[in-house]
């Protein structure tokens, strides 16, 4: 497996579309701070991005802009031109459709996706703490199939066909992965010593021994034993390459492993706590609570009155 693949699946990704947004120059949109990154898509015309720690960056037609860290920021016709809340323009939004949002300035016509990408550990994982805060691709910058992508996002969005709604889901996964190569070609130190160090074949087959069964009783003996090298070596290297040791990277995949459970499969917390390899209730409560910032019970509540699609409300913390 590839870095970037052991990276993307360590991390648990998905993504949706929030809304279509139709708008006619003057125009000017606000969004809060959002639980997970959130991205725009210039399908038509241009208009500019600004943020609150940044000077306004120039959108054109086929550009992607992804907040990573889902912060405060405006899209606007112009600098300078009033802004609207994107939040109460969603409001008005008629129920059962895609969600599609306007402002009728009379002028030249931009059309924008919006969506966001969910990361299990976004706080946390090495690879996204090294990537910036704001990536812009622009058009034909990056792969090819970003633009083939966003064309069947945008049109399965605006068919309402059955299934539409899981397609564009998927549809926006790929788009991650897309928008992920074109920013490690273009800014190798985005990468940083994680993604090259996981081309060492003997510390990429313990994250995949990792991954592939958490519920084992691994040890840093067992695991170097595995890909052969000696303890200390194992430790040493493996600690460079992913940036945490063989346990603390263990006990992460153990309790995000259990939290899937809890949420797409609907496991018990039990059922969830044997399945990833802890025996002990208490000591399963206090690491999910460490690494996830509640209990597997309030998790796994929140987690089941969450309508699909929408993003966590349970934010993963640093530790």
């Amino acid at each position: 497996m590839d870095p970037l693949s052991v990276a993307l699946r360590s991390i648990q990704m998905s993504g949706s579309l929030i809304a279509r947004a139709e708008l006619t120059a003057p125009w000017g949109l606000g969004l809060e701070p959002f639980g997970a990154a959130v991205f725009h898509v210039v399908l038509s015309g241009s208009g500019w991005l600004r943020t609150e720690e940044g000077r306004p960056i120039r959108l054109s037609t086929g550009d992607v802009a992804v907040l990573m860290r889902g912060q405060r920021h405006e899209l606007m016709s112009e600098p300078g031109v009033p802004i609207t809340s994107f939040a109460e323009l969603m409001q008005h939004c008629v129920p059962g459709r895609f969600p599609s949002i306007g402002i009728a300035g009379g002028g030249d016509h931009t059309k924008v996706l919006c969506g966001f990408f969910k990361f299990e550990r976004q706080t946390t994982h090495p690879l996204l703490r090294a990537l910036p805060d704001l990536i812009h691709i622009n058009a034909g910058s990056g792969p090819g199939m970003i633009e083939g992508l966003v064309a069947m996002a945008d049109a399965e969005s605006a068919a309402a066909l059955p299934g539409s709604g899981a397609l564009t889901d998927l549809l926006c996964g790929l788009l991650l992965v897309q928008v992920l190569r074109a920013q490690l070609a273009v800014d190798s130190r985005a990468a940083a010593t994680w993604i090259h160090g996981l081309e060492d074949a003997r510390v990429r087959a313990a994250v995949e021994l990792i991954y592939e069964s958490p519920q084992k009783s691994w040890t840093v003996a067992r695991l170097a034993t595995a890909v052969a090298m000696s303890r200390s070596n194992f430790a040493q290297q493996f600690a460079m390459c992913v940036g945490e040791s063989p346990m603390r990277y263990l006990a992460r995949c153990r309790i995000l492993r259990a939290a899937q459970l809890l949420d797409a499969e609907h496991l018990p917390v039990s059922a969830a706590m044997q399945s990833v390899g802890y025996e002990s209730e208490s000591s399963f409560t206090k690491a999910f609570k460490r690494h996830l910032g509640c209990t597997p019970a309030a998790y796994r509540g929140t987690q089941r009155r969450r309508r699909p699609g929408e993003p966590l409300t349970v934010e993963p913390v640093p530790v």
